[in-house]
């Protein structure tokens, strides 16, 4: 075989068929400018600057979308290659379905461009911005040169070039359709619900929960409309701007059952994090704002601010039945950002925050105390200013709002929480009576806790802890330490208590004031009985929160007793239902689809209307979250504040976070709303047919102090403060607010707040002059060793002295 013939071989390629050449050197430099260098350019001014994105619409919205937008040069590219180097046979199909998908990535993108056209022509002359408009065009017309000649080498070889373009711009093309309309339909969608009319809106959420896209309801409660990642918006207007983040968030709920505040549920779609206005890389590296700064809400997690570390100090006093517990949080903030860490402290039933504090230059101040309003404000105004200040309010019944800020890159914030907690009794016996202490928990925060928080509790009644998790300790002189290390702080799912074993009976208990010198305070537990309810109506959630608690609410039913009247209505999608019997009820929990975000203001005002006839009536709600309202709150506080007479809520939280709800009825009186912890749920439905026996605990202000009475702390004269508070904020809300900053306690009307400056405190009218001895402390340890000596040695001096001798 000659030479000739195996060069010829050689060239032909596996299958023996010849490349062929497609374009020349001029051509080839033509196309590879207008397909590959221009749209690169293109692109990496888009990414860099952000120039269409901050001022029109965001061309490249999503990393899919970068994606397709770089298949059109790579595609071009690999063409060119190939036409320099021979098109083989083989290869038509790949090169034509590339060309086809890039044909298609700039047919829609010089769509989406039309309407800038007459504008980017007129600014051509201006810098050449006008060309940066037109890239999809001369991208459009470059491809179809590139087919044009791909289809004469395809036709040399016998190949067609048709199928393969049909089926790569029909890939392109069912791609942006499945990028587009989901978040078209549910743009469309937020529209509708947003109208005035209640059955339009009632349809629209329909349409949403069918057709809506969770992600891009996520974005927009985020960022508002403009963070939809949506070609479209090129040719709509933002119907949305303007549209508040409440009616956004209250949408969000109704559609999907979860909180706006947190991270995304997820969705089919994998969105960047960084806001749409700037794609450049800086900002891609940073973390975004916080949109909740300054406010009360607490929003989704910080993956840069954590709880480095956390100790519980206290004294538990069992003959007083009360504690005193300080909370010390370490914050510290690992990003590029000044942070604001926000989070919810529930504590124990009654339980009261009687002391704040902050290192500011590593000195412990404390906080100024005055009325909610005036200290929120305060909080505020000093946050815009990127200063220091911590704020504590109430948030809830037996919970209040932690915020801190701000928390320095690489530095940490110190902060101390106080609080003055009365222990619940248990039981009583000839050897004592059992007291047990709740510890304060954490609830939704947006900063990791998964630091150990280190106990250490002190106490001359002996002390218990139920999980024998911790070392229990006990001094020479009788006193008991309680300490260990916590996993993590205890939080609203996971709560800590701790047992104290008291005198039996419980002593009478007095205590100087020390706001009003000379006054004195005398505590009694009185036990009392309590006649059961004549009927009953549980109301359970039936939103998606609640899908886990399921077979709990089935529990909680089956342990009422068989013969109680029970009436159960469900809130569910389409209303509240009342369930026939605790058998049908049960049945139909068991079917439930626990979906969706469900109102239960409806469902709480029927069960009020089913009991507005019999006295001594209860109803005992079961529920998740409900972070916005949905419909208008104020029919249900109108119907309980005037009935008199009317039934008592017990609100039982089964799953943690945000109820806007919860909170609003925690402005009525404690007889008429109260919380259960779930943990004590069972017991308390198990009990509800029978006559119960609690301990009530009584303070009055006295003069003398009884005779032979124990001599407790000035705490006594907290918990009277904070009672008192209760029962004048609903009729002399002044008067309340005056005793709460006098006896520097955070209530539902008063706050606590520690800024940087005296200046601060002036500008916001907050007294800082600290009466002697109102600022609660927890004793050094042995302190109780040193109490018992001294009370020992005078008992002796009283013993000892002279009959007669002078006292």
């Amino acid at each position: 075989m000659d030479r000739g013939s195996s060069e010829t071989r050689e060239a032909a390629g596996p299958e023996g068929e010849r490349p062929s050449k497609a374009a020349g050197p001029v051509t080839g430099c033509l196309l590879g400018f207008l397909c590959v260098v221009y749209p690169v350019g293109t692109i990496l001014v888009e990414l860099s600057s952000g120039m269409c994105a901050s001022e029109l619409f965001n061309p490249i919205p999503t990393w899919i979308h970068l994606l397709l937008v770089l298949l059109v040069p790579l595609a071009s590219l690999i063409a060119l290659v190939a036409f320099e180097k021979g098109v083989r046979a083989n290869r038509v199909g790949l090169l034509s379905a590339l060309l086809g998908g890039s044909l298609a990535v700039s047919a829609a993108y010089s769509l989406v461009f039309l309407p800038l056209v007459p504008i980017a022509i007129i600014a051509i002359g201006i810098a050449g911005l006008g060309l940066l408009p037109l890239t999809p065009y001369f991208v459009f017309l470059g491809t179809g040169a590139l087919i044009l000649l791909l289809h004469r080498s395809a036709s040399a070889l016998g190949r067609p070039v048709w199928p393969g373009l049909l089926v790569g711009a029909a890939v392109v093309l069912a791609a942006v359709v499945a990028l587009e309309l989901p978040l078209v339909l549910t743009t469309h969608g937020v529209r509708q619900a947003l109208s005035p009319d209640p059955e339009e809106r009632a349809a629209a959420t329909r349409f949403l929960r069918q057709f809506g896209d969770e992600a891009t309801l996520h974005r927009m409660c985020r960022e508002g409309s403009s963070g939809v990642p949506t070609l479209t918006a090129a040719f709509t207007s933002d119907e949305l701007h303007g549209v508040s983040r409440t009616d956004l968030e209250r949408i969000h709920y109704e559609v999907t059952g979860r909180d706006a505040s947190e991270e995304s549920g997820g969705g089919w779609l994998l969105l960047r994090p960084s806001r749409s206005s700037n794609w450049s890389w800086e900002r891609e590296l940073e973390t975004d704002r916080d949109p909740d700064l300054g406010t009360s809400t607490i929003g989704p997690a910080l993956d840069d601010v954590k709880l480095a570390s956390s100790r519980l100090d206290g004294t538990v006093d069992g003959h007083a039945a009360l504690a005193y517990l300080e909370w010390t949080f370490e914050l510290e903030n690992t990003g590029p950002r000044q942070r604001e860490a926000r989070g919810v402290l529930h504590l124990p039933e009654g339980g009261v925050v009687s002391k704040l504090s902050l290192w500011i230059d590593g000195e412990e101040r404390d906080a100024a105390f005055g009325g909610r309003g005036q200290t929120s404000t305060a909080y505020q105004g000093v946050v815009q200013r990127n200063m220091d200040p911590v704020l504590v309010t109430t948030r809830g019944r037996d919970a209040v709002l932690l915020c801190c800020f701000p928390i320095v890159r690489g530095e940490t914030m110190r902060v101390r929480v106080g609080m003055t907690l009365p222990l619940r009794v248990e039981g009583g016996a000839g050897e004592g009576t059992t007291l047990e202490l709740g510890l304060p928990a954490l609830g939704k925060v947006n900063f990791d806790v998964r630091s150990p928080c280190s106990l250490w509790l002190e106490s001359r009644d002996s002390l218990v802890d139920p999980r024998a998790e911790l070392l229990v300790e006990r001094a020479p002189a009788g006193t008991w330490v309680l300490r260990g290390e916590l996993a993590a702080p205890a939080s609203a799912d996971r709560p800590r208590t701790i047992r104290c074993t008291g005198p039996s009976p419980l002593p009478v208990a007095w205590a100087e004031d020390y706001v009003q010198p000379g006054r004195l305070f005398a505590q009694e537990l009185v036990r009392e009985s309590r006649a059961p309810p004549e009927r009953i109506v549980v109301v359970i959630d039936g939103s998606r929160s609640m899908e886990s608690q399921r077979k709990r609410c089935i529990e909680l039913l089956e342990a009422i007793d068989p013969g109680l009247s029970v009436s159960v209505v469900l809130a569910a999608e389409n209303g509240p239902v009342e369930l026939e019997g605790r058998a049908g009820a049960i049945e139909r929990l068991r079917e439930h689809d626990f979906r969706f975000g469900i109102d239960n203001v409806p469902a709480l005002s029927h069960a009020c209307d089913l009991v507005q006839e019999t006295p001594r009536s209860a109803i005992l709600w079961l529920h998740g979250i409900q972070p916005v309202f949905v419909s208008s709150r104020i029919p249900l506080p109108q119907r309980i504040e005037r009935r008199p007479e009317g039934p008592a809520i017990v609100s039982c939280s089964l799953v943690d976070g945000a109820n806007v709800l919860v909170e609003e009825l925690s402005e009525l009186p404690a007889s008429r709303f109260s919380t259960l912890q779930g943990d004590r749920a069972l017991e308390r439905f198990r009990e509800l047919h029978r006559e119960s026996e609690g301990f009530v605990r009584r303070i009055e202000p006295i003069e003398v102090a009884p005779e032979g009475a124990f001599h407790g702390s000035d705490h006594i004269a907290r918990l009277w403060a904070a009672n008192r508070i209760e029962e004048l904020r609903f009729r002399q809300r002044g008067e309340a607010v005056r005793i709460a900053e006098a006896y520097r306690l955070v209530t539902p009307v008063s706050g606590a707040v520690v800024l940087e400056s005296q200046s601060q405190y002036e500008a916001a009218g907050l007294d800082t002059d600290v009466p002697p001895g109102a600022v609660p402390t927890v004793p050094e340890p042995g302190y109780w060793v040193l109490l018992t000596v001294a009370v020992v040695a005078l008992a002796w001096t009283g013993r000892r002295r002279p009959r007669g001798a002078p006292r």
